[in-house]
């Protein structure tokens, strides 16, 4: 703690505009929200706020020395990260749009057909990055595309990047150390990418008020896209990998 505690002043003077620039645009998106501005800019200024304060930490724990937890990016990984938020978060604006459908015709047991649209990007980035956060970084800037790409649910999508990219990274940066990539890590880092937002996913789209044998089934179904989520975000990272996207040695995180 003390080597954190030391770095912090260390960190900021070296990269200043790190976090200068995620206050500002964090303020600027709360005054923003809070005056009405449309969805559009109001996703760019929380987007910015995201990456700054995530390059900050990074930043941080280099000067830390958590030089076992937090590797540095190539420009291999710049590249691929980029694809991932660019590629996933236009499908998954459209894949909102088709969420929207599902859940007005059979209401929260849509869940287990759209939910692992939604997850296997974060699988996706641990597989082909396999850098500690790559999930979570990823799934969060990627938010502003998203939304910018006409996500229908605005702005709360970036709380629901946030852990469902946040999942997969417990499942394998935390638990495996980045030391394994086969299936059960996968499907692991999917049930955790689907359940760390359950109980507010349940409130915000409007499910609170089904009986409790709804919201067991409800808690089944998430369950099981997760699940599906691994197996699908595994077997296309193999795909991906077989044309040509090759993952970097992993980044393995030593206790």
């Amino acid at each position: 703690m003390s080597a954190w505690l030391s770095a912090f002043p260390r960190s900021i003077m070296k990269k200043p505009l790190f976090p200068i620039l995620a206050i500002v645009f964090g303020v600027a998106g709360y005054f923003g929200n809070r005056a009405g501005l449309p969805v559009i800019f109001l996703a760019i200024l929380w987007g910015a706020f995201y990456f700054f304060l995530i390059a900050f930490f990074l930043n941080w724990a280099k000067e830390a020395g958590a030089t076992a937890f937090v590797s540095s990016y190539t420009t291999r990984d710049v590249v691929v990260m980029a694809a991932l938020i660019a590629i996933g978060g236009v499908a998954k604006a459209y894949w909102g749009q088709l969420r929207l459908v599902l859940e007005a015709a059979i209401g929260p047991y849509a869940e287990f057909v759209v939910g692992p649209g939604f997850y296997i990007w974060a699988i996706l980035a641990c597989n082909l990055i396999r850098k500690p956060l790559s999930g979570t970084i990823s799934m969060t800037i990627g938010s502003a595309v998203e939304i910018l790409a006409g996500n229908p649910f605005g702005l709360p999508v970036f709380l629901f990047n946030l852990w469902e990219g946040f999942g997969p990274d417990i499942a394998y940066n935390f638990i495996f150390r980045n030391k394994r990539y086969d299936l059960l890590v996968a499907i692991i880092g999917g049930i955790l990418s689907a359940d760390l937002g359950l109980i507010y996913g349940w409130f915000y789209f409007g499910f609170a008020n089904l009986p409790a044998l709804a919201f067991i089934v409800y808690v089944v179904e998430v369950t099981l896209s997760g699940v599906a989520a691994g197996i699908i975000g595994y077997y296309l990272a193999k795909a991906l990998e077989r044309i040509g996207v090759k993952p970097p040695a992993p980044a393995v995180i030593k206790p």
